[in-house]
């Protein structure tokens, strides 16, 4: 990315903020370890939503990954065999299956997730609480405006 932004304003504050997020993204703060428990970045995302949507149906998994159902098809069937994931009857459609997380799943997701939290704290522990206080407020702000943008434009600037 350094290479393709070289030619703009090191100092533009759109500029500083793309390097900074290009920093952030080799210390995975928000990625589950998945490499820990010898399933793949696509194991642990469709264990973690599983996880976070308990009952869900495959097409379900399918939109919120952005994935198609196929591909979703065939990784939880491999999550099912190797004991992660379980499909239970849809209690209000008997044709239909929810898909659950075995004890197993519910391991790895938990210790995962304590692997982020770890993991996270290294990084806030580098900031006092008013700094980390203000750290939350600026990005919740600003989250917050892209967020609200309905129509994907703002003061007449098309956003991409």
């Amino acid at each position: 990315m350094n290479k393709f932004i070289k030619d703009f304003d090191p100092h533009l504050p759109e500029i500083r903020l793309l390097r900074l997020m290009e920093r952030l993204k080799p210390l995975r703060l928000g990625d589950f370890p998945h490499n820990r428990y010898d399933l793949s970045f696509s194991q642990m995302e469709m264990i973690r939503f599983v996880g976070l949507n308990p009952g869900c149906h495959l097409q379900d998994l399918a939109e919120g990954l952005n994935l198609t159902s196929p591909t979703v098809s065939v990784g939880i069937r491999r999550l099912e065999e190797e004991g992660w994931v379980e499909r239970k009857s849809d209690p209000s459609d008997g044709r239909a299956t929810c898909l659950h997380l075995t004890q197993k799943g519910n391991q790895v997701l938990q210790k995962a997730v304590q692997a982020m939290v770890l993991g996270t704290q290294v990084f806030l522990e580098q900031l006092d609480s008013s700094e980390q206080e203000q750290l939350f407020g600026l990005l919740e702000k600003a989250i917050q405006g892209v967020e609200s943008l309905q129509l994907g434009t703002k003061n007449n600037k098309k956003i991409i």
